[in-house]
């Protein structure tokens, strides 16, 4: 059986004698008690030497309907963080999901950015649904960028989701 938990669930656990898994999940932050950090998994798009830049999206389903093939209609949201190199520890790569690697960080940062570490990815089936609020502002030329169009096409395997993403990159004009 896997448990994953939060850190102030694991002092109930321990109390009850289970043991927490600790094994990284793609899907999920992992909380590791004794080193007081998580593990997740991101892609990373840049280093300076100092700082690594991470891309981690968001994915939130919408309600608003299901699709003739029960897919579930989802919205994403975009996220660049910087994690300082000193601070974390890079575990190694995600098998079967390129550009992706599991990341050892200090719950203490995570928290100091948790909008933006935070996992949100869906496994079950799912396709891209935009929401109206998300073509304005900096929404469409995020898109545009090659980082989380490499991203997102790894995350969705859905050929819809694919045409969807293609033609929202299309609205944008620089």
């Amino acid at each position: 059986m896997r448990i994953i938990v939060k850190e102030n669930q694991h002092l109930k656990l321990i109390e009850q004698g289970e043991e927490v898994d600790t094994t990284p999940n793609f899907n999920k932050l992992v909380y590791i008690p004794e080193e007081k950090s998580v593990i997740g998994a991101y892609m990373i798009v840049g280093d300076t030497g100092k700082m690594i830049d991470v891309l981690n999206i968001h994915e939130e389903l919408d309600n608003a309907g299901v699709f003739m093939d029960n897919a579930e209609s989802y919205n994403i949201r975009i996220f660049f963080s910087k994690l300082p190199k000193s601070q974390i520890e890079i575990l190694g790569t995600v098998e079967g999901k390129e550009g992706f690697e599991y990341i050892k960080i200090p719950y203490w940062l995570y928290k100091k950015m948790l909008k933006e570490l935070s996992i949100k990815r869906y496994a079950g089936k799912k396709r891209l649904s935009v929401a109206r609020n998300q073509i304005y502002g900096d929404f469409l030329k995020m898109i545009n960028n090659p980082d989380v169009e490499r991203y997102f096409y790894t995350i969705d395997t859905d050929e819809y989701s694919h045409q969807r993403f293609k033609s929202f990159q299309k609205h944008y004009k620089p």
